[in-house]
């Protein structure tokens, strides 16, 4: 699908949410990420287009943006999930965890909307977080989840439990990637 023409707001909106992202996914926790990609207002602008529109007009973007290396999959979902909230659908942020053969734990982040699903996993994952853009506890429950879901992803100690620490909350792996 070709990414549609967008006014010169839209592109300054994109270049700057974007330009900022590298630097501050390596210095905020995931919690104030999710608050700052969260928008609180609709835009008339974004609400003109279509999910998969949206979705282009970010991917089109990204093909020339050099700064997005590295943790590519997040800086991507929460950039999907930011201008398809700002449009007004009801996005899901998703973040997993799979275990390679190497013995280290991977990330991957991933949008969905309904039926639609924008990037999503290409292994078995086990899920960690989904972020809808609620407020309130809800929305910060802090990706509490039980030890136990370690368990599933591999026998023998999976490295998976090395994302929670002894307050039974997850840990972001220093390395989000694709698998």
């Amino acid at each position: 699908m070709i990414a549609p023409q967008i006014t010169w707001r839209m592109r300054v909106a994109l270049w700057i949410r974007s330009s900022v992202l590298p630097d501050l996914s390596h210095a905020a926790s995931l919690a104030r990420l999710l608050r700052w990609y969260t928008p609180r207002a609709i835009s008339a602008e974004w609400a003109a287009l279509g999910p998969q529109e949206i979705i282009a007009v970010v991917e089109r973007h990204l093909s020339t943006c050099h700064r997005m290396r590295g943790r590519r999959c997040l800086r991507r979902g929460l950039l999907v999930f930011y201008f398809l909230h700002r449009a007004g659908y009801p996005a899901v942020l998703h973040l997993g965890a799979f275990h390679r053969p190497q013995g280290c734990a991977l990330a991957h982040c991933w949008n969905s909307l309904g039926e639609l699903v924008d990037d999503p996993p290409r292994d078995p994952i086990v899920p960690m977080l989904e972020w809808s853009g609620a407020s309130g506890n809800q929305a910060l429950q802090r990706f509490s989840t039980p030890y136990g879901f370690a368990a599933n992803v591999s026998s023998g100690g999976s490295p998976v439990a090395s994302l929670l620490n002894p307050s039974n909350r997850i840990v972001v792996p220093t390395r989000v990637d694709h698998p």
